[in-house]
C-alpha cells in the first residue's frame, strides 16, 4: 500500500535524542473542528478521527553508518494484547547536496532522505520505504533543538515537547486503564490490533451482545473509545511575535487548531539551588501553567535562548 503527501500530511520532528511523528489524512473532515470535544463526536466521527497517528520516543544511532533505532514511549497504535515486539530499526539514504569538497566548508543540510526498514521480506527487499522532505521554513545552519518532557504521575500523563528550528510538536499520552479493563471483560479475539482497529472494535455493536444483556453496554465501550482517542498530538510553527507564536496548525484533536500552545507567562523556571550554572540547562525543571512540572531533557541552546523561546522570566530574577 502506498501513501503520499497527496493523501497524508506528515510531521516528523527529530532531535539528537527524541522524536515526535504525526500523520493526518488530508480527507479528514474540516467540520470536526467545530465539535470542541471527543464527547460531541458521533460514533462514526470517532472512527474517522482514529485514522490518524501520533508517536513519540527515543532515537538511537547505531554503529552501522546512518542506521537508527526508535523506541516508542507514546504510541497511537498501542494495544495491551499486541505490544510492539521490537523497536523500529531503519537506515537512511541522503539526497546528495552537491556541495564543495572542502572538508572545512559549512555543508548545507540535505533537503530530503529516504528511510528504509532494516527488516526485509523473502526477496531481500525492505518491508517499507519512506521519502521525507525537510519542512519549511528552516534555519539550516545552527538549527535549535529543544526537548521538554513530563514524566507520568497521578496528576498528569506522560508528555513530550520537541522543538526543531521553527517547528514544534507537542504530545500528551492517553489513559490506558479503560482499554485494559474492556479487554478483560469482553471477547477480545475479535480485535486484531490497536489504533483504528481497536476503536472499530469498541464501537461495533455487532461484536458485543448488548441486546440480550450479556455483553458490555455501548455506553461503557463508547467511554473507552473516547479515553483511547484522548491522546493529543499538536504541530505548529514558532513566530517572532508572541501573538502568532506557538500557533497549532494541526492536531489529533482538530478543535485545538488555531490556538496558541504557549503564551507569555505560561512557563517559568522552578526555583532550585543550582540556578547559577551558566549555559547548561539540561535536567533543569520548568513549571508550565496547567501542565504541571516539566524537565529540560535535551537542548542545543543556552538558558537565555530557552527563556526567549518560551517567553520566560530570566532565571537570575527568580
Amino acid at each position: 500500500m502506498e501513501s503520499t503527501c497527496k493523501d497524508t500530511a506528515a510531521y516528523n520532528l527529530q532531535t539528537s535524542t527524541m522524536f515526535v511523528d504525526m500523520r493526518f489524512p488530508n480527507a479528514r473532515p474540516n467540520f470536526l473542528k467545530l465539535k470542541r470535544s471527543l464527547h460531541n463526536l458521533s460514533d462514526l466521527e470517532l472512527r474517522i478521527l482514529s485514522r490518524q497517528h501520533c508517536f513519540a520516543g527515543y532515537t538511537f544511532p547505531e554503529i552501522q553508518p546512518q542506521t537508527f533505532t526508535r523506541h516508542h514511549i507514546i504510541d497511537w497504535n498501542y494495544h495491551p494484547n499486541f505490544p510492539r515486539t521490537r523497536p523500529n530499526r531503519w537506515w537512511v539514504e541522503l539526497q546528495p547536496t552537491g556541495t564543495s569538497s572542502d572538508a572545512k566548508a559549512i555543508q548545507p543540510l540535505s533537503p530530503s532522505f529516504k528511510e528504509f526498514s532494516t527488516t526485509r521480506d523473502m526477496n531481500g527487499v525492505p518491508i517499507y520505504m519512506e521519502r521525507w522532505q525537510r519542512l519549511q521554513p528552516t534555519n539550516h545552519q545552527g538549527e535549535q533543538q529543544v526537548v521538554l518532557w513530563r514524566q507520568s504521575s497521578k496528576q498528569h500523563p506522560l508528555a513530550v515537547l520537541v522543538v526543531v528550528g521553527l517547528h514544534f510538536s507537542f504530545t500528551i499520552d492517553r489513559d490506558y486503564s479503560s482499554a485494559v479493563e474492556i479487554l478483560k471483560l469482553c471477547n477480545s479475539q475479535s480485535c486484531l490490533g490497536g489504533g483504528p482497529l481497536f476503536v472499530d472494535f469498541l464501537l461495533n455493536d455487532r461484536l458485543h451482545c448488548d441486546t440480550d444483556g450479556s455483553g458490555l453496554s455501548h455506553q461503557i465501550r463508547r467511554k473507552a473509545a473516547e479515553d483511547y482517542l484522548s491522546l493529543i498530538g499538536d504541530y505548529g510553527l514558532i513566530a517572532k511575535s508572541s501573538e502568532d507564536s506557538w500557533k497549532i496548525e494541526k492536531s489529533t484533536h482538530p478543535w485545538r487548531e488555531g490556538n496558541c500552545l504557549i503564551r507569555p507567562g505560561d512557563l517559568k523556571w522552578k526555583r532550585r539551588s543550582d540556578s547559577n550554572r551558566g549555559s547548561d540547562c539540561s535536567k533543569m525543571q520548568i513549571e508550565w501553567k496547567g501542565q504541571g512540572l516539566w524537565e529540560v531533557f535535551d537542548a542545543s541552546v543556552s538558558v537565555h535562548e530557552i527563556e526567549k523561546l518560551f517567553f520566560m522570566l530570566p532565571i537570575s530574577r527568580l
